[in-house]
């Protein structure tokens, strides 16, 4: 979900390839090779609606993480390895 403001950057924040497939499951590198382009994308598609429901939460933790309010309702979640800017 994008919030619009005008002249606001946006950043992509996943993909998926084959390539990312076989390195999470390389035992299944021969089906994976296999997949056609609309599988792909229904894998993708599917992987994103994940992404999709835990978006807010991380983006909440992490702004939690970077501008140091540390008893955020989200923060109970908060990585170590989230950099300060």
């Amino acid at each position: 979900m994008t919030v619009e403001h005008p002249g606001a950057q946006s950043y992509p924040t996943n993909s998926i390839s084959k390539e990312d497939l076989i390195y999470s499951h390389p035992d299944l590198e021969p089906e994976i090779e296999a997949l056609s382009d609309e599988a792909l994308r229904q894998i993708a598609d599917r992987v994103g609606e994940i992404i999709k429901d835990e978006y807010w939460s991380a983006v909440d933790t992490v702004l939690s993480r970077v501008f140091g309010h540390e008893g955020d309702k989200n923060s109970e979640a908060e990585p170590d390895d989230v950099p300060p800017l």
